[in-house]
């Protein structure tokens, strides 16, 4: 995603503990969207929250999860 380089200028937010939440309809709903964002945001030290309705499979979204604060 040619766009996520954009979240590099706010790269400021980790050390002001600011971070991403992923929120709005269902975050798990797109497993393979909420894959590739948590794993490069969370690489980039960003602290990352979901908020979600809890109906999803977790399996799908187990790794996801995981880097979620």
């Amino acid at each position: 995603m040619k766009s996520l380089r954009k979240w590099q200028s706010i790269s400021f937010l980790p050390q002001f503990g600011g971070g991403i939440t992923f929120s709005g309809g269902e975050a798990t709903a797109q497993p393979e969207l909420l894959e590739y964002l948590s794993s490069r945001l969370y690489d980039m030290g960003f602290s990352l929250d979901i908020e979600s309705c809890g109906y999803f499979e977790f399996e799908r979204v187990r790794s996801s999860l995981e880097r979620m604060d």
